[in-house]
């Protein structure tokens, strides 16, 4: 079996089939070869790929043209309880909360999952690191502090500025 890297994500392939790390990343490696195929074959025509059938991927882009990465808290007053992750698309991503893209994962409970705060950063690491800060804490009072405190927020930037060397772009809270 071969194991390879493309863009941060996951991807084996042996004789009989592909395994990728997740759907999305499926979508992606399959963007990037379709338009590797294009280009190798004559770069000078568009090709017989219609446009807009590839669909974008934020990821690609984020990688290419430095997007902001963003970590986000979503709330679910169904099952009364805060979710906390990162992604580039924070629209697309609540819909797939909302749709249980992801089965088996723990926001696949509910369906009313809106958001409730997103912090930018410039890249995914860094969105990872706060992710990860903000998940350690274990603590609700924390996260809806976060959430209604200007004040706290100010201390959020500086706190993940001098512990993990990290420049929040920008605070957004939404509820």
């Amino acid at each position: 079996m071969t194991k390879i890297h493309i863009f941060g994500c996951r991807y084996w392939k042996n004789e009989k089939k592909d395994y990728f790390c997740s759907p999305v990343c499926k979508n992606e490696v399959g963007a990037v070869a379709q338009s590797v195929e294009q280009w190798t074959e004559n770069p000078c025509v568009g090709g017989s790929i219609p446009p807009h059938t590839t669909k974008r991927s934020p990821n690609l882009e984020a990688f290419f043209y430095g997007m902001p990465y963003f970590v986000y808290i979503i709330f679910s007053k169904k099952i009364n309880r805060f979710y906390i992750g990162e992604t580039v698309d924070v629209e697309e991503r609540l819909m797939q909360h909302n749709t249980a893209f992801f089965r088996g994962a723990s926001t696949s409970k509910a369906d009313d999952w809106e958001f409730r705060i997103q912090i930018s950063l410039a890249n995914r690491q860094e969105a990872r690191q706060v992710e990860r800060y903000i998940k350690d804490m274990k603590s609700r009072k924390m996260i809806e502090r976060l959430i209604h405190d200007v004040a706290y927020q100010d201390y959020f930037k500086d706190a993940i500025l001098q512990k993990k060397g990290i420049k929040i772009l920008a605070i957004q809270a939404m509820g």
